[in-house]
């Protein structure tokens, strides 16, 4: 007696998706690198710049960071 398609198609999309949450968890983590050395760049360039206070730095590594996530 063979199986449906109606019910493998199931089984395919839940095998399907396990690699695409091990990847966005990946992903996350490599988002969290990214973001750890933007904040260090910030603070390292805006102190030789002398522009600690003003978030324009701040802004770019942010940007930055979140389009290399995307």
């Amino acid at each position: 007696m063979s199986v449906p398609k109606e019910h493998m198609m199931p089984m395919l999309d839940a095998s399907m998706k396990k690699p695409s949450s091990r990847i966005r968890m990946i992903d996350g983590i490599y988002a969290l690198i990214l973001l750890a050395g933007a904040s260090y760049a910030y603070v390292i360039y805006s102190a030789a710049m002398g522009s600690y206070g003003s978030g324009t730095l701040w802004g770019a590594a942010l940007g930055l960071a979140f389009l290399g996530w995307l």
